[in-house]
């Protein structure tokens, strides 16, 4: 007999041996489900005659939970309301602010700022960058091409620059500083 027989062989005996555990298994649950049927649908009918039973609480009583009860629910219904239509800003309406001298605006996703980048203070122009050696140390230049004039120089390059932004972005929304410039850019916008 070959090598592979052999494999056909143990691979049927081994099916045949799973086929039965799981049989096996199958009838003992199949046996147990009438009597899980039975407790549980007596569990249904000892709770339903339960909640349909007369009371012994005066009917007095009754009202004064029913308006507790309604009152607890309407009293959360309103905060619910209150928060979904609250116009108090978040951190993520903070998308713009000042730093080394140009504008920055970003966006967020994942609750991180993201597509930062820096605009000219004086004609609202995307700042193009440009990188300098100055004795062996690499810094970034952001340049406005509209207005002709250098805004910033920045020691590393680009990623550093926005890095260096980014940390400032999350120190003012952990200080709340951030609330200042949005409450100040609100009136601005309306």
């Amino acid at each position: 007999m070959t090598s592979s027989g052999s494999d056909s062989i143990k691979t049927n005996v081994i099916g045949g041996v799973i086929a039965g555990a799981v049989l096996a298994v199958g009838g003992a649950v199949w046996a147990f489900a009438p009597a899980a049927w039975k407790w549980f649908t007596d569990l249904l009918a000892s709770i339903w005659a339960h909640l349909t039973s007369a009371a012994t609480v005066p009917t007095w009583w009754l009202y004064i939970l029913y308006a507790i009860s309604a009152a607890a629910v309407l009293t959360v219904a309103l905060r619910v309301r209150a928060a979904a239509t609250s116009t108090e800003p978040t951190f993520t309406d903070y998308t713009e602010d000042r730093f080394m001298g140009a504008v920055w605006r970003w966006r967020y996703a994942h609750g991180a700022p993201t597509g930062t980048w820096a605009f000219c203070p004086r004609c609202d122009t995307v700042l193009v960058y440009s990188y300098q050696r100055d004795y062996g140390d690499l810094k970034t230049t952001l340049h406005c091409e509209t207005c002709r004039v250098d805004i910033a120089t920045e020691p590393g390059d680009r990623d550093d620059l926005v890095g260096k932004v980014h940390r400032q972005i999350d120190r003012k929304i952990r200080t709340g500083e951030w609330k200042n410039y949005v409450e100040r850019a609100a009136p601005a916008q309306t």
